[in-house]
């Protein structure tokens, strides 16, 4: 009886002092949350990094997140359609029909509990997969560089703060059409058809002259024509440099 009663003295004990520490570790977790321009969409951000340098992951469907518990368990909450995960932040697209209220507080004390329990367990289990690098003619060469570093450090950012994302997806270098997909809250945004004709386009026109247009395509789509669609994530000498003239350029007009 006596060794009995320890080990459920003992074992009380343990459970007691776990329950301390999740509680704990919860307080000081804060997860705070930006409204985006979709009004169907919102930011969390949970002060920890999601994706990191690792790119991008992006599920509509419950049957997609077997490479992350974290994902499993968002989209498993009624009236949740979509998810995007992004460097330091997701972004939860819900139903029409759903209200924010009544899902705020359960999705962040899904996220509290997840980060809480699972500090140090990757958020996807597999590796992003990432197209294989294929080779450019040289008079390509330039201006798919130049597209893709200007997507990265000059419109990626932007979207980013947003909560949404774009991902280049080729070039038709016959009629000079750069095609993306817009990811996240650009998904569905009201704004979307302006931030890809005033934002893109206005961007990539303006510094690469082969540039005619850009379009949005669907994740499932694959564009058609002359399509040269390399990924790499190298920024090049020539366009830092031109964007960081710009950028002074714009600044010393405003003095």
């Amino acid at each position: 009886f006596f060794f009995s009663s320890r080990r459920r003295h003992t074992r009380s004990s343990l459970v007691s002092w776990a329950r301390r520490c999740v509680q704990e570790t919860a307080r000081n977790l804060f997860i705070k949350t930006m409204d985006t321009p979709n009004p169907q969409c919102i930011k969390f951000l949970p002060g920890k990094e999601i994706m990191g340098s690792k790119g991008s992951k992006e599920y509509k469907a419950l049957s997609e997140t077997k490479d992350s518990l974290l994902a499993k368990r968002l989209m498993g909450i009624e009236g949740i359609s979509k998810l995007f995960y992004g460097n330091d932040f997701i972004s939860v697209t819900k139903k029409e029909m759903a209200e924010w209220d009544k899902l705020k507080p359960e999705l962040i004390s899904t996220l509290t509990e997840y980060f809480t329990i699972n500090k140090d367990t990757p958020i996807v289990t597999e590796p992003v997969q990432e197209k294989k690098v294929e080779k450019l003619k040289p008079a390509e060469m330039e201006a798919i560089t130049m597209i893709k570093d200007l997507i990265a450090i000059r419109i990626r950012p932007m979207l980013n703060d947003d909560g949404g994302d774009v991902q280049y997806r080729g070039f038709d270098t016959k009629t000079g059409t750069v095609y993306v997909t817009l990811k996240g809250a650009c998904e569905g945004c009201p704004s979307s058809l302006s931030t890809l004709k005033e934002g893109i386009e206005r961007l990539l026109s303006f510094y690469v002259v082969e540039v005619g247009c850009v379009e949005n395509i669907d994740a499932n789509k694959e564009p058609t024509g002359n399509i040269v669609s390399v990924s790499y994530t190298h920024l090049t000498l020539p366009t830092i440099l031109l964007v960081q003239i710009s950028v002074v350029a714009v600044s010393l007009k405003k003095k």
